[in-house]
């Protein structure tokens, strides 16, 4: 049952994640015209490559922030409640660290994706 339930919340993931690089990336051409003007006022290649990313952080990093808190409580009071109820001996912050880490790797590869494609989009030729 378990797997099955996170095999569900991976797709939700997939696609959410999907949804937020597509739409920066369509967005590429208003950007293009912005980071061009950005070129013409002496910015150079790093500096434009740190505002991407800084753009793009912002953008990714605001919608995990509160998901993330609130899953950690409930998470803790479930695994306190499951982990009474079986008496098995178990670190509560072992089951959400293990869900976590899986979760900002599939984030950080949709994130890595969007930023190399997003640099791409608004490259001054």
């Amino acid at each position: 049952m378990v797997s099955s339930i996170f095999y569900v919340a991976l797709v939700f993931i997939c696609v959410a994640l999907t949804i937020l690089a597509v739409q920066q990336l369509s967005d590429g051409a208003k950007y293009k015209f912005r980071y061009k003007v950005l070129n013409y006022l002496g910015v150079n290649d790093h500096q434009k490559s740190k505002l991407i990313f800084n753009q793009l952080l912002i953008y990714f990093g605001f919608p995990i922030i509160i998901p993330v808190m609130i899953s950690m409580v409930i998470s803790f009071k479930l695994n306190q409640i499951m982990l009474m109820g079986t008496q098995i001996q178990s670190n509560n912050y072992s089951f959400f660290g293990l869900a976590l880490v899986l979760f900002l790797i599939v984030y950080g590869m949709y994130f890595s994706v969007t930023y190399i494609n997003f640099k791409r989009n608004v490259e001054i030729k």
